[in-house]
């Protein structure tokens, strides 16, 4: 099913459906409740409001679907990704036995880089912070 026969679809699902806001049945408890729900039923009756309604109802609907698309996507590529790091790294590890340890070694020198850097600015926050509340 495409993309155009979903949302013709949708929309005539939509179109089959009742207004958005629910209309109050219950008797209203004074004559200022009374007018305001007539009014509200009113409104929810004009064409305007049905199909701005409608209209949001399938827009909603596309957005929902939209990002069940996008987290299906995500969790593919997260999933293919991780199969090339593996079958990258087999290859690595054929192609050069001692590859796997220079690349772990590599990894670790970066990490502790990393970890400095963020120590350093941190201490960087902490003095500039200092000079502020001294000033």
């Amino acid at each position: 099913m495409n993309n155009r026969s979903l949302h013709s679809l949708l929309l005539a699902s939509l179109l089959a459906a009742a207004p958005v806001f629910a209309v109050e049945d219950k008797p209203a408890d004074s004559p200022e409740k009374a007018q305001l729900s007539a009014a509200r039923r009113k409104a929810a009756a004009e064409p305007e409001v049905v199909a701005a309604s409608q209209q949001h109802r399938a827009d909603k609907a596309l957005a929902d679907k939209a990002r069940a698309d996008y987290q299906s996507a995500r969790k593919k590529a997260e999933a293919s990704e991780a199969d090339y790091r593996k079958k990258f790294d087999e290859a690595l590890a054929k192609a050069d036995p001692e590859a796997p340890a220079l690349v772990k070694k590599e990894k670790d020198a970066f990490r502790e880089r990393m970890a400095k850097a963020r120590a350093s600015k941190k201490a960087s926050e902490k003095d500039g912070e200092e000079d502020d509340a001294g000033r």
